[in-house]
């Protein structure tokens, strides 16, 4: 299960591969078309409802990534689980991710409740000097390739705290982890630090 952490009542998207089902691979725009019902949200564990908007796969034929565009109604909860169960032939394995949300204290949960675990890393410009996509950080040491790709990292020091990118990339480079995220605002310096979530 995927989770994911989004400001309260904001419009986001999402992204998550699928896999074709029985089988270890990735569904690519081919392998699957959703259709209404495929996708269902709940907000704050209410009634499941339909997706506003069906998911995509992005970057052209042959991707394996698929978004799912959350509206700013979609995103006033303070949990917003989502499902998919394909309904038709079953083209794709059922999925399931989470959305925390923050930014609205009556909507809040704590980080811990949440299904996943929160990392704690802190930049290190030794070897990589800070851009406004790529980091590292020398108290992440993960060895598996891509093991927070789909995560977020919130920022909690420095000029960019509170804000959150995605991880697009992630690998051990020379001790460090290396991490690739959506463009941010500013570069993050040394000793700046941030959550995965």
């Amino acid at each position: 299960m995927a989770a994911f952490l989004r400001k309260y009542g904001v419009a986001t998207t999402i992204t998550i591969p699928m896999v074709v089902v029985g089988s270890n691979r990735f569904a690519a725009s081919a392998d699957w078309t959703p259709a209404t019902g495929d996708v269902k949200l709940t907000k704050d564990e209410a009634d499941v409802a339909n997706i506003t908007t069906l998911p995509t796969a992005i970057g052209g034929t042959g991707s394996v990534l698929w978004t799912f565009a959350l509206s700013a109604a979609e995103l006033q909860a303070g949990r917003i689980t989502g499902q998919v169960v394909d309904a038709a032939a079953k083209a794709v394995e059922d999925q399931a991710f989470i959305v925390e949300t923050y930014g609205n204290p009556s909507a809040q949960h704590n980080l811990e409740d949440m299904a996943v675990t929160v990392f704690r890393g802190t930049v290190d410009d030794a070897n990589h000097t800070p851009t406004t996509t790529e980091f590292e950080a020398d108290d992440v040491t993960e060895a598996n390739a891509d093991q927070f790709v789909g995560r977020v990292v919130l920022w909690r020091t420095g000029v960019l705290t509170g804000q959150q990118a995605e991880i697009t990339d992630y690998s051990l480079v020379t001790g460090r982890g290396h991490f690739t995220v959506a463009a941010m605002t500013d570069a993050p310096a040394d000793g700046d630090t941030f959550h995965i979530v």
